[in-house]
């Protein structure tokens, strides 16, 4: 025997650009799952350009940050709201950054510090050499 419906049909389910939103019999509004605009490789970019600029700032393995501390250089690259969310989410996946015993603090790890320094030196490598000529 199958179970009772919790609420009465009909439900519906309103498509927007932003998100779903599933209405009940009365056309209440019950559930608004919001659409992630997720890419993974923006993300990681993201992600890269956060680390390289929070290292370039003086950032390390051996002090942890403040999370404020972390958004102010997040936004003199440009970084806000939904990006940064997606970048330091990316980050913590990837092991870069990891949360910190103290409330409001996030740590660079080892091998974020690696990572960051890693991709700036392999870019700088990467640069075709100038002939110099006289």
């Amino acid at each position: 025997m199958s179970s009772p419906r919790r609420f009465p049909p009909p439900w519906s389910v309103e498509v927007t650009p932003n998100c779903f939103i599933v209405r009940d019999a009365n056309g209440q509004a019950r559930h608004i799952l919001q659409l992630s605009a997720y890419n993974e490789r923006v993300d990681r970019l993201n992600a890269i350009r956060l680390l390289q600029a929070l290292v370039a700032a003086g950032a390390n393995c051996d002090a942890p940050m403040a999370d404020a501390w972390i958004t102010k250089i997040a936004l003199e690259i440009g970084l806000q709201n939904g990006e940064l969310y997606s970048a330091l989410a990316y980050a913590g996946t990837q092991d870069w950054l990891a949360d910190n015993q103290k409330e409001g603090w996030t740590s660079l790890t080892r091998a974020g510090e690696a990572w960051a320094s890693h991709v700036s030196t392999t870019k700088t490598e990467m640069r075709p050499r100038q002939r110099h000529t006289k």
